[in-house]
């Protein structure tokens, strides 16, 4: 068995996301529990959730209240499978974002299993270097590994429920959504529908077209990418890179044969419609068809003038589309 420490995600205890006293001072920290009535954390592994023939997620908190995201795994392939559709999901469904940077790791392997660690420098002990020169100081790795997204038990224990339903299906839904994920790296979109509705909507009505155009000229490649990597999510879940001569309804016929669907009979309800001036309801096949000629004019298949010029709207109805698709053929 291999243990990795998730990067990125900070657990939290009985709802609590930051460390109580705002001090690395493990005795001030424990005063602030009993100030607060509050029991001190168990130190040591909490199990969380586990995965058939893939590993498990745990909690490891130590030196007082402080806390990682543990993944047990066999193989370092699966690890990585885990964390990446753990770092989707947080993304996508509930709009945090594990920092994705280059000159960082997602995941730390260690040495051997965490579950008697209850200092940090325990726990850096652990931590394999992937290179002679790549040892990190303990400073290093307490920002690395201290920072990141606070993360509540119903959270996490949502994501990992959700990440079982990715891996009893088929790949096209984890590439789906890593896809996803990177157009909401470049473009996010978190918004719930209260506020997309009394803030957003009416914000957008009371810009000017001149503020509104800005916008476009400001972030037109921003727009273009984001939507390309939605659009490589669709391709994902309909399993198909070259439409050339392909039927966009077959393939939806097949994909509802596979995965137990009926969107091949139902409608999709547009929500972005206000500044696109697309109508509200659409057949599965006409929408991806729609996406289509927005994609090829993109991605200049098209004539060097552009045939669609793509605003926000367009990216975050592209966005939901694909999210939607992909609860409603894992949860329903």
């Amino acid at each position: 068995m291999r243990y990795f420490i998730v990067n990125g995600v900070v657990p939290s205890y009985d709802g609590f996301s930051t460390r109580l006293g705002g001090s690395t001072d493990l005795i001030t920290r424990k005063k602030a529990y009993k100030t607060l009535g509050l029991a001190i954390p168990k130190l040591g592994e909490r199990f969380i959730y586990r995965l058939d023939r893939m590993g498990s997620f745990s909690v490891l908190t130590y030196d007082v209240d402080q806390s990682n995201l543990i993944i047990k795994s066999r193989s370092q392939k699966n690890a990585y499978c885990l964390a990446n559709s753990f770092r989707a999901v947080l993304g996508v469904y509930f709009g945090l974002f594990i920092p994705w940077q280059r000159h960082d790791w997602l995941l730390y392997e260690l040495s051997r299993s965490p579950s008697n660690v209850t200092t940090f420098k325990e726990l850096t002990s652990l931590i394999k270097p992937m290179t002679d020169y790549e040892r990190l100081s303990e400073m290093d790795l307490r920002v690395s590994l201290g920072s990141g997204c606070g993360l509540f038990d119903e959270q996490l224990i949502w994501s990992c429920q959700f990440i079982g339903h990715l891996q009893k299906s088929h790949d096209r839904f984890l590439q789906a959504m890593l896809h996803l994920l990177h157009s909401h790296y470049i473009l996010p979109n978190d918004m719930t529908g209260s506020y997309y509705e009394f803030h957003y909507s009416r914000d957008r009505k009371e810009e000017s077209t001149n503020l509104r155009m800005k916008r476009r000229f400001e972030a037109q490649i921003e727009y273009d990418l984001a939507f390309l990597s939605a659009f490589r999510a669709i391709e994902s879940l309909l399993k198909c890179n070259n439409w050339k001569g392909r039927s966009i309804d077959l393939l939806i016929r097949q994909f509802d044969k596979k995965m137990g669907t009926s969107f091949a009979k139902t409608k999709y309800e547009c929500f972005h419609v206000i500044f696109s001036g697309w109508k509200k309801y659409w057949n599965y096949a006409e929408i991806i068809d729609k996406f289509l000629l927005m994609r090829n004019s993109v991605a200049a298949h098209s004539p060097l003038k552009r045939a669609y010029s793509l605003n926000e709207d367009h990216v975050y109805e592209i966005q939901y589309f694909v999210q939607t698709m992909i609860s409603d053929a894992l949860l329903d």
